[in-house]
Parts: structure tokens; sequence; C-alpha cells
């Protein structure tokens, strides 16, 4: 019974925290539909921010509770109107952009967040001196700590105080025919702008809060915290339901409730001490069904209604997936650029040019499922891991030559991409993100903890292929591999693009219910561009680890993901020339900027925040877009 209420205890003081943050993703996407991916790093900003206003005011205020209730009013306001900031100069020109263009925009800014204090701290923990004391009281043998009592009592004051808010207020009333109808709202004389403004305003300042008190209640702060804690909390947003204040808060509470107990139950089990992060699938018990998507008509067979015109007789624009002449004249002059680069180039050269095609060949397949199919996966690494562990695991466990792991990885993807896409894909826009970003993580986890996976150590010593008795193993061998993988998938991109299937993928992409209104399997042709993007992902893998000959999980993370999907609509989704141009740019960019030092993500995250900003459509857009 003792470990029980500690439990409740650590997941209440946990589940506040997350709270406090799935608010701001919920109330930003209630009322413009942006998963604003820099909250986390709003929350982390804004314990940093705590510090640093207590760290000046001690000498009057002292670090004990006067202090840290002014750091936190003080950062709740700082924090406040940077959220108000980035909105007016990251969110609200993108308005009419793309949605996966403002995601990426938000991004962007988390990464100019995350930078900034990492180039401030050097990447070092940094202490949270709060003198809050020990005094407390027993609930049976279990000790509550006033601090504890404090936090989680202040943290339901403000979920209370902003539900009271929203419900009661006059802006609270604006918010809501905002989140409703924005254009409605704008015609009744509702000033859309401060009502948005207003809305990040408290979001961020809600996470500032819950940085600060954070930072008071462990001890320390780190540039990364944002990131994981980020995560977590935009999951509980969504359990909760997203856009739902109460919903958030439950989410939040529910999540950390879960986390205690699963973590003690797993430590009770395994007998060891660590701290086991439970992400993904296994919080999203209330995600296996969406309660808008409509039963799918099951007309004319999907391989034929690409010659079908819609209801009004009006022929839908032929679609062109492949590249006009003059693209194609590039491209080829390209293509023999790159051939001959090895002939002049160094190792290092070399080496980034494999790393581009690697990219390239990801982004490319990211693209079906993104750019051709309108899918947004959050977790396309797990495909590329799925790939890289089986080469992996075969050639350093079972002797496997590394050919023969090519097609194993590829039914592994197969089987990966149908048990998670088939119950999944009749889930849409966000509901679908946090399923694949769950599966992301989940993957990366067995990765982490499976004996057969190596651990959190990874493999090593992956076994290189021989290629008529010649071993690969030089950088201009991988880097001629890659072109021809990248060669090889551009090939089966158009075709595919250019069949009956492709022009289906157009229509689902465009309108998934007119698509279906002419008899298109929205499952079926959604499950189809998935699990092609697996199997490209995989064979790349497979790739990766014969160059690498090592493996470790913190390869194939979520912010790896990000990273391929940042190349898809950087470059343009569903232009080919567009994507291989966004994947070249996003590898590039770090190493051009290499001579930042310290300060290189920094600058890196504001080149690609300016590139957004500047080309909402992409660097070489779809038309049709």
């Amino acid at each position: 019974m003792d470990m029980f209420l500690q439990q409740v205890v650590n997941g209440l003081i946990t589940g506040s925290f997350y709270a406090l943050i799935a608010l701001g993703y919920s109330m930003v996407f209630g009322v413009i539909k942006l998963l604003n991916f820099a909250h986390g790093d709003i929350y982390m900003t804004g314990g940093f921010v705590g510090l640093g206003i207590l760290t000046v005011i001690s000498g009057f205020a002292g670090s004990g509770w006067l202090g840290v209730m002014l750091a936190l009013v003080f950062s709740v306001l700082a924090v406040g109107l940077l959220g108000v900031f980035i909105e007016r100069v990251a969110y609200r020109p993108m308005r009419g952009a793309p949605r996966l263009s403002i995601l990426i925009t938000a991004l962007a800014a988390s990464m100019v967040l995350n930078s900034s204090i990492l180039a401030l701290t050097g990447g070092r923990h940094e202490a949270f001196y709060a003198d809050l004391g020990f005094a407390g009281f027993f609930v049976g043998d279990v000790r509550i700590t006033l601090t504890q009592f404090v936090l989680v009592g202040l943290s339901i004051a403000l979920m209370i105080g902003l539900e009271l808010f929203v419900s009661r207020t006059l802006y609270g009333k604006a918010m809501r025919a905002v989140a409703i109808d924005m254009n409605a709202a704008r015609l009744m004389g509702i000033d859309v702008d401060r009502v948005i403004s207003l809305t990040f305003f408290i979001g961020s300042g809600l996470a500032a809060a819950g940085g600060v008190m954070a930072g008071a209640y462990y001890g320390s702060l780190h540039f990364f915290m944002g990131f994981t804690m980020g995560l977590k909390a935009f999951t509980a947003a969504v359990i909760g339901g997203i856009g739902s204040i109460p919903g958030a808060m439950l989410g939040g509470i529910l999540l950390g409730l879960l986390e205690a107990f699963s973590s003690s139950l797993l430590l009770c089990q395994l007998g060891v001490e660590r701290r086991l992060r439970l992400r993904g699938a296994d919080r999203f018990p209330g995600l296996q069904a969406d309660r808008s998507a409509r039963a799918k008509p099951r007309g004319a067979r999907m391989m034929n209604v690409a010659e079908e015109t819609t209801q009004e007789g009006t022929k839908e624009p032929a679609p062109t997936f492949g590249a006009d002449r003059r693209t194609a004249q590039i491209g080829v002059a390209l293509l023999i650029s790159a051939a001959l680069l090895p002939l002049v180039s160094n190792s290092y050269t070399l080496e980034v040019g494999t790393m581009i095609l690697l990219y390239m060949v990801l982004c490319l397949g990211l693209n079906v499922v993104v750019g051709y199919a309108g899918l947004l996966d959050l977790g396309y690494a797990a495909f590329f891991a799925v790939g890289a562990y089986s080469a992996g695991i075969l050639t350093t466990q079972f002797g496997f030559n590394f050919w023969l792991t090519v097609p194993v990885a590829i039914v592994a993807a197969c089987i990966a991409g149908v048990i998670i896409g088939a119950p999944t894909l009749r889930l849409r826009s966000d509901y679908l993100a946090i399923v694949t970003l769950g599966f992301g993580e989940i993957v990366r986890i067995i990765a982490r903890n499976l004996e057969v996976t190596g651990g959190a150590s990874g493999l090593i010593g992956i076994q290189r292929p021989s290629l008529f008795g010649y071993e690969l193993n030089h950088v201009a061998h991988y880097y001629y591999a890659f072109l021809i993988l990248v060669v090889l998938t551009i090939f089966v991109c158009v075709s595919i693009g250019r069949s009956r299937i492709g022009r289906a993928w157009l229509y689902v992409r465009y309108d998934e219910d007119a698509a279906a209104g002419i008899g298109i399997n929205r499952v079926a042709v959604k499950l189809y561009a998935y699990v092609t993007g697996a199997v490209i992902a995989s064979i790349a893998g497979t790739l990766y680890a014969a160059k690498m000959t090592a493996i470790s999980p913190e390869s194939f993370t979520f912010m790896q993901s990000l990273l391929i999907l940042l190349g898809v609509v950087l470059g343009g989704m569903g232009k080919i020339p567009g994507v291989i141009l966004g994947a070249a740019v996003m590898t590039l960019l770090p190493e051009i900027m290499r001579e930042a030092g310290t300060y290189r993500p920094l600058v890196t995250a504001l080149a690609l925040l300016a590139l957004m900003l500047l080309r909402p459509h992409g660097l070489w857009p779809d038309r049709r877009a």
C-alpha cells in the first residue's frame, strides 16, 4: 500500500508537469490547428529564464519560496512574451502555407531555442539552487514534502484558472469562436490576431511555469530536457483529446501515473536500479479508432479508378510525377558530375557526399508517404532501423552473407509496415502522426533493451559486402553504392507515380472523402504507400549498417525522423527534384556552418527557419500543391 501511495505521489508530480505543457499544445492546436513542436523547448527556456532571474534576485529575495515564486512569475511573463514573438515572426507569415510547412517551421523554431541554450550553457547541466526546505507530512509510511504538495497544488490551480478563463471571460469566448471558425470570427469583429497572440502568451507562460517548477523540484536543468518532455506532453494532449483543455489536464495526469506505475512494476520485475522511459504506442489506448472516420465504400476496384472523372464530369489534371525534359537534362548532368566526383575529391568530401546520397534515398522514400499519399509519418526512422538491424543481427550473430540480408530486411519492413499501417491508417492527420511517432519510439526502445540487438551499445563488427570477391571497404565504394541506390529509387518513384496507384495516391492526398466517393479503397492505397516507403528505408538501412560496421539505437531517434521529414518539406513535397534538393541542403547546411564553432547549431537553425519563411512551399514546389 505504501508503494502504491508513493507511486501516486510521483505520478501526480510528473503528470502535473506534463499537463501544464500539454495545455499549451491543446490551446494552440485548438485555435490555429498547429502542432507547435517548439513548445517543449519553451518549457526548457522557461526553466533557464527562471534560473537566471532567481540568480539575480536571490541577493534580496533569497532562494527559498519567495525567490522561487518571484522567479516563476517573471519567467511566465518573459517567456509568454517570447511565445508571442515566435508566433508573430515564425507562424503568422506561414498561415496560408501548407500545414506540413508550418510544422517544419515550428521544428526550426524549436531548434533555434534549443541551440541558443546550448550555446549559452555549453551543453552542461545547470544546478537550480532552490532552498525549499524538507518540511512535510506523512500519509501512512509515505512522506509527502511541502514542495511536492505546493507544486501539485499550484499546477492544479493554474489548470483550473485557465479553464475558468476560457469558459467564463470575453477573451475566452473569443478563443472558442476563433477555434470554431476563424473567418466567421473575423467577420463578427473579433481581432483574430490578438486572440492568437493571447493564446500563445498563455500557453507559453504555462510551459514556463512548468519549467521553473521542474527545475526547483529536480534541482537541475539541461538544454535537451524540453525535447523529451515535449514529446510526452504531446502524447498527453492527444490522449486527452488534442484541442480540449480538460482533456489535456486529464491526459497529463494519467500519463504521469502510468509512467510511475509502469516504471515501478518493471523495476520490481527486472530487479535493476534504472529508470525506464515508457513512450510510444503503450500510451495510446484511446487512439485505435478515429471517431471522425467514416466507413469506407467498397465500390470500384482501386486499380481501375485512375481513369475516372469527377461526378461533375470535370477531368482531374493529369498528375506528372516525373520531371520535364529540361529537368531531366539537368538531372543527367548532375548524375554525370556525381559519378566523376570521387576522381577529384578527398575522403572528407566523399563522406559528406555519401551522407547526402543516404538522405536522398530516405527523403525519396518518405516522399512516397508524405508527398504522394499525404500521410504524416513521424516515425519513419523506425524502418531505417529495421533494415540496419536486420543486416547487423544476421551478419554478426548468424553469419549471413550481407546480400542475403537485404531481402530479409525488405520482408521485415513489409511485415512491420502492414502490422502498423493496417489498423492505424484509418486514422487521419494528427492521430496518425502520434501513432507513427509511437511506433518509431517503440522500435528504438526495443533495440535498446534486447540482447540480440546489442542493447544500448548496439552492434559492432557488421560484415561489409563483397562483390565478385572484392570487399567494399573504401568510402568511394559506398558513395557509388548509394548513388546507384538513389538512381534506382528515383526510377521506382517515377514509375509508381505515373501508374494507376500513383494517381490514386494523388486523389487521396487531395481529398480522401472524394477519393472514396469514386471507389478508391483509401486504406489499401495508403497502406501501399506506407509499405513502399518502408521498403526504401529498410534497403538504405542495410547499406548504412554495412558502411558504418556499427549501429546503435541513438542513430534512429525521433529527431532522425524529423530531419528526414524536414528534407522532404524543405525541398517540396511530391516533387522528386525538390526532395533531392531538400535532402542536399539539409545535409550540407551544418557542414557549411562548421566555421561557426559552438554556434553552428544555432546558425543552422536560423538558416532553416529563414528558408521556410522565404519558401513556405519548398525550394522546388510541386505546382499541383
